[in-house]
């Protein structure tokens, strides 16, 4: 099954996993409602979390903790993109970026801890006070709306 590691690689392990699964599931409910961008996005996040979840069992925990971190970034925000624009939603997981950042790196990795932090704050910030000026390209049922918390 799950190999464990040390220093909390096996975190990165399971997010890995848990986000190919997931990704997967709502690449399917994206096509399944039309919403043609969002599943495209989730099809490529779930086919880019197992890549590094195999890396990560293959014991490369260099590159699979900041790519982790990256495929999230770019994930959660392109889905803002695409799907949410500035509402409330989807870009405020991005501030777990900065408590999965403090957990994936070690005491003596303090620099990249406070780097992935001020960088997913800033950029929860940017969605939230929409200063890239987003405009979804896709529309939000009523029944997405609920699901995402968009008013």
């Amino acid at each position: 099954m799950l190999k464990p590691t040390a220093d909390g690689f096996e975190f990165c392990l399971m997010l890995s996993f848990i986000g190919a699964t997931t990704s997967g599931v709502y690449t399917l409910i994206n096509m399944s409602l039309g919403l043609m961008l969002g599943g495209l996005t989730n099809l490529i996040a779930c086919i880019l979390y197992s890549i590094v979840f195999y890396f990560e069992y293959n014991s490369n925990h260099n590159f699979t903790r900041h790519g982790l971190i990256w495929i999230i970034l770019i994930h959660l925000g392109s889905l803002s993109v695409f799907i949410l624009g500035s509402d409330p939603g989807a870009h405020y997981f991005i501030l777990g970026l900065a408590v999965t950042s403090a957990i994936f790196f070690t005491s003596k990795e303090w620099g990249w801890k406070i780097f992935y932090f001020v960088l997913s704050t800033c950029l929860c910030l940017a969605f939230h006070y929409d200063i890239f000026g987003i405009t979804p390209e896709e529309a939000v049922s009523e029944k997405m709306a609920i699901a995402f918390e968009v008013g």
